[in-house]
């Protein structure tokens, strides 16, 4: 647990990792260099542009739609949206109508509370789509609201919960994710022969 690193104050939410070095830890950067070298750098350019590319579509598209508004800029690859004042839709309802019915996973900030989408190279190809489901979860969240309450219930709890209880929690599923299950030792007779016999072919 010495390793564990915590930020319960982050304005993306919490955030909980088993080494400090998070989401940077040596397969991703080695996959990203090799991405890098398969695609070169004019094929990167080209990914970029359909990226940045799609990010304006979206953005531009929330923009257009009565409940929603944009939180910040939506320059590079990433659009974050809230609902507006007055129009009763909440972001965190909009996120989880989405994975609901949809199947897009979309992140959860909590400073300010909204939602975003951070897009790639196939969530590019699929932007209009996006858009599409966006304004039928809106419309779905309006009309019933209390079936998608989960993330908002979860960042209501947690804002009112000590930074060590939290620690404490994030903790805990990081050991139960991390934790490895021994397979339970064989019993006397036929499993015993087995394991032996296992044993040898693979040394031999």
């Amino acid at each position: 647990r010495f390793m564990y690193c915590y930020l319960t104050k982050w304005s993306g939410g919490i955030y909980a990792t088993p080494t400090m070095t998070g989401s940077r830890a040596g397969a991703p950067v080695a996959a990203t260099w090799a991405t890098m070298c398969r695609f070169g750098e004019k094929g990167y350019i080209e990914s970029t542009k359909r990226i940045v590319g799609a990010t304006r579509q979206v953005a531009k598209g929330i923009e257009g739609m009565a409940d929603l508004e944009l939180i910040g800029t939506a320059e590079v690859c990433v659009v974050a949206f809230r609902g507006r004042k007055g129009s009763g839709v909440n972001g965190y309802s909009v996120a989880d109508c989405m994975k609901k019915h949809f199947g897009w996973d979309l992140a959860t900030c909590a400073d300010p509370p909204c939602a975003h989408l951070a897009l790639t190279l196939p969530t590019s190809k699929n932007a209009a789509r996006f858009l599409e489901e966006l304004a039928s979860s809106v419309a779905m969240v309006k009309a019933d609201a209390s079936s998608y309450t989960s993330t908002a219930g979860l960042y209501g709890m947690v804002a009112s919960l000590p930074d060590s209880f939290v620690e404490d929690t994030a903790g805990a599923y990081l050991d139960a994710v991390l934790e490895a299950h021994a397979p339970a030792p064989a019993g006397p007779g036929v499993g015993d022969q087995t394991h032996v016999e296992c044993a040898s072919h693979s040394r031999t």
